[in-house]
Order: C-alpha cells, then structure tokens, then sequence
C-alpha cells in the first residue's frame, strides 16, 4: 500500500470525529435562515472527485450489445456495489464518503447506462428491467458471485428489483432513503405527500419560482438541453443557492458541494428519467420474505416523501428488516451523520457472511 494511501485511510477514519465537531456550529434548516441571492451566479469550476481520490481502479465495462458502463472500485473484502438516486444521477453523489469502507470492503461506484460517464447508447430502450440486467452483466464482468447492494433514493428502488430478479447473486439490501412500490405510494400516500418546502421563506419559494420559470424557458426544447447541458446544472446550483438545498439536506451544503451536485451528480440522456420512472410504474416490489438480510436507513428530515408515514410503509414491505431512524439527517444519512451511518453499515457488512451460512 502506498504512503499516499495510508494516509487517505487514516483522514476517513478521523474524518467523521472532525466533521461531527465542524456539524455541530453549521446551519441546518431548522434554523430558517433566508438564502435569496438577486442574480444568477456562475458555478465554480471544480475538478470531480474521481480524479483527487486515491485508489480507485476505473475501467469501462462492455455490455452484450455493445454499450460500455463507467466502474470504479476500491479496497479489498466483501463487495458491495453502490446504485445512485435519479432517476438520472450519477455515482459522484458517493464520493467521497464511502472510501471509509475500503479497509474493510471492496465498494464498487459505476453509472447505470444512459447516466454519468457510461454510454448514452438506449439498447432495447431506457427500462427498470433493462437497469438491473446492466447491473448483473456488471456482476459477472467484475468476476463476483455475490455482493451486497446498496440503493440511495431511486437508487433503492432498482436495488430492490434486482433483489427479486437475482435473488441467488445478493449477499444483502441495504436501502438508504429509498425509494419503493409506485402502487403502495398510490395507495397509501395519495395527496399526502411532505411538503418539499416547509422550510424554506415565503422570499425564497418567490426568488426559486422565478429561476424555474427562467430556466424552463432556456430547457424547454431538446435542442437546446442537448446544445447546452450547462444551462442545466446552472440552473440546479442557483436552486440551491436560493434555499432549495432545504428539500433534501439537514445541513447547509458548502458552495463547493453545490458545485459538484449541479456539475456531477445529476447527468443524464434526454428522456432517461422519464423512461425509467414510467417503466418502475409496472414492478411489484411490494412484499419481501426476509431471506436476504435488509438493513433500512431513513433520515427524519428527509422531505422527498412523507416523512411521519414513508418508514412505516418500508417496514411493511421489508417486514424482517432492521429500519434506524437518523435523527440529524435528510436524504442523504451518510453525509449528514457519517460516524452512525458507516458504523452501522460496516456492522452489516461483516454480519452478512454469518447470516447465511
């Protein structure tokens, strides 16, 4: 192992004590401070960070037909592969956190196709089942017979159709605010969806109508999307400067995290969202046996679905799962609260061997 390695180990294991001191003094939405800044600001201009971390091994995958999946993995034991949100994000939204799993774990980040850096190539077309069969075809190219899987958002609802689907190839589920059952939703959300923006000013919600109406009209044809996705992620970092980032965030992001949000984690083919949210309309994910070991993490200020109902509706399907509540988190638990979620996740992990023998 190199020296310069080492010492990234040694930084993500002191890491967490370090940012639960800086946590502590930062600004989170139940403080209600107003974020309205008058004109649009450019991004900053930020390398990502796949290329400042050490240790990744990044190659590209090639499919049956010929498309090529992004892959990058690091650290060595059980694998675990990591399914971004979206639909349309990309694995960048992992980085730099799980690299704390890589004395212990082999973690795999990849973008399904149509996403990210794979190939923008539609093969049989943009569908959940075309995802989770890219998804084993990966399995199988890395040379892994089984792994655990782990899905943040909708990240978590390809993570549960491939536990259906390929059962026998999931050593365990590990689901992290995710997403589940359209019907179940229908059935028992209907209107009762959280209110995406009870944090945010009366100011705030005026200045974010008018960057929306602004950027609908620069988005509004494929030409354009396709001639400029830079609009596009201009866009997204001025929604977050405007207090969007209250939505699915416990804590104020720092302007350079918004940068890579807006410039790396949402990157898509024009219509890959739309594709895959009305093919998932057709799967049934509502019931699981508990044959596979399932661990649950939701974050309490997590306003993407109800949070007073969204835990109780995923017990009723993961009935055997273990489901922790993180109480200083929104939708992304292993930023707000790294020290808790990567103890619990390195705890599951290690127990998932065990619980199949």
């Amino acid at each position: 192992m190199s020296y310069l390695k080492r010492i990234q180990i040694i930084f993500f294991i002191l890491a967490p004590a370090c940012l639960v001191c800086m946590k502590s003094n930062m600004e989170t939405v139940l403080d209600h401070i107003e974020h309205v800044e008058p004109k649009l600001k450019d991004i900053p201009q930020i390398a990502p960070l796949c290329d400042a971390l050490l240790g990744l091994t990044k190659k590209r995958i090639k499919l049956n037909d010929g498309a090529e999946l992004y892959c990058e993995s690091e650290g060595q034991g059980i694998p675990i592969v990591l399914l971004a949100g979206g639909p349309g994000n990309s694995h960048h939204a992992f980085h730099p956190h799980f690299s704390k799993l890589a004395n212990f774990a082999r973690v795999i980040y990849f973008d399904f196709r149509g996403c990210g850096k794979s190939d923008y190539v539609k093969g049989l077309g943009y569908s959940i089942d075309q995802a989770v069969d890219d998804l084993d075809d990966l399995r199988k190219v890395l040379g892994i017979e089984k792994w655990v899987v782990l899905g943040h958002s909708n990240g978590g609802f390809i993570a549960q159709y491939y536990t259906k689907k390929y059962a026998k190839r999931v050593l365990g589920l590990v689901l992290v605010c995710a997403d589940f059952d359209a019907k179940i939703q229908e059935e028992q959300l209907k209107d009762d969806y959280a209110d995406q923006r009870i944090h945010n000013s009366e100011r705030e919600m005026k200045r974010l109508k008018e960057i929306r109406l602004e950027a609908f009209k620069l988005l509004s044809s494929e030409s354009e999307y396709l001639a400029g996705p830079e609009k596009l992620q201009k866009y997204i970092y001025n929604m977050l400067l405007n207090g969007d980032w209250k939505r699915q965030n416990f804590y104020l992001p720092t302007n350079e995290e918004m940068a890579y949000k807006s410039l790396y984690e949402f990157s898509c083919d024009w219509g890959y969202a739309g594709n895959m949210c009305e093919t998932q309309r057709g799967v049934d994910i509502s019931t699981f046996d508990g044959s596979i070991p399932t661990l649950i993490i939701e974050g309490k200020f997590d306003l993407t679905w109800n949070p007073d109902k969204k835990p109780a509706i995923l017990r009723s399907i993961h009935p055997h799962a273990k489901l922790i509540m993180f109480d200083r988190s929104a939708h992304s638990p292993f930023a707000d609260e790294p020290e808790k979620f990567f103890d619990l996740l390195r705890t599951f992990i290690v127990d998932v061997p065990l619980s199949i023998l």
